[in-house]
């Protein structure tokens, strides 16, 4: 039993019948590639990059078990419990917080004058560093934008806040906020 080719293909030259067998090679070949392969790899980079970052989460919650466990041994034989303070993670870089404090800013419509990260401070079991933000808008705004700073995921202790309401400003009101950010150890300072 022979195989009949089709018409358009019986009518090529070995070497045309050659050239359109590597032709349509070539071209399911990248199709797969684009189609099948490229899709998955991509997938599987992200799929990396969400380990990595639950990895880190997850020293974070063994290290509040181990905190939350030693507050209940302390607790238990009478001890007075050691204060810990809420330390973003060694991973996360502080200028991630700037940039919440940024789009908090803008999510409320708040004027940004003055963004500045102070000095890390070693504490010991942790680092420290200052912020300084000054900011200026309506006090409606002003409050909706402490109110997010107050809700944002990374830890942060304010210091001390200063309001002016400047008499060539008016109605707007200029806010100096000093907070902290409290770093685990094992990350650099950025």
């Amino acid at each position: 039993m022979t195989m009949r080719l089709p018409a358009f293909v019986s009518r090529l030259s070995p070497r045309e019948r050659f050239l359109a067998g590597v032709t349509l090679a070539v071209v399911l070949g990248y199709g797969g590639y684009v189609l099948a392969y490229q899709p998955l790899w991509k997938r599987v980079q992200s799929v990396k990059a969400q380990l990595e970052t639950l990895r880190g989460e997850v020293a974070g919650l063994q290290a509040q078990v181990a905190d939350s466990k030693a507050r209940l041994r302390a607790l238990e034989t009478g001890e007075r419990p050691r204060v810990s303070v809420s330390l973003l993670p060694a991973y996360v870089p502080v200028s991630r917080v700037l940039e919440d404090f940024s789009l908090a800013a803008r999510a409320e419509r708040i004027q940004l004058l003055e963004l500045t990260p102070g000095a890390v401070e070693d504490r010991g079991e942790y680092r420290e560093r200052r912020v300084r933000v000054a900011f200026r808008g309506r006090f409606a705004a002003l409050t909706g934008y402490l109110e997010r700073l107050e809700r944002l995921e990374h830890p942060l202790a304010i210091q001390q806040v200063r309001i002016e309401a400047p008499p060539d400003t008016a109605p707007m009101l200029q806010v100096v906020l000093d907070a902290a950010v409290y770093m685990a150890k094992g990350g650099d300072a950025r």
